[in-house]
């Protein structure tokens, strides 16, 4: 009369080790979540920084194009 009723229910030891598992697993999945996202930004960053040294490197080659053109060469009188 003051039992479970249903006759599933998992009680015990066996009952807890399986809850733990079940808190081990979802941990888990949430660190490997965690850690793609934490490296899909480390690699967001270096293309990035890839992107604006390339930038940078074709706006320094144009200034010195611009540069070498507007050369003026001063004569000795």
């Amino acid at each position: 009369m003051g039992g479970l009723s249903g006759g599933n229910a998992r009680t015990g030891r066996g009952a807890e080790e399986g809850y733990i598992l079940l808190d081990v697993v979802v941990a888990l999945f949430i660190v490997m979540i965690g850690f793609a996202v934490f490296l899909g930004g480390i690699g967001l960053a270096g293309s990035l920084c890839v992107r604006q040294n390339a930038r940078v490197q074709s706006m320094i080659e144009q200034r010195n194009i611009h540069a070498k053109e507007h050369t003026v060469l001063f004569q000795k009188e």
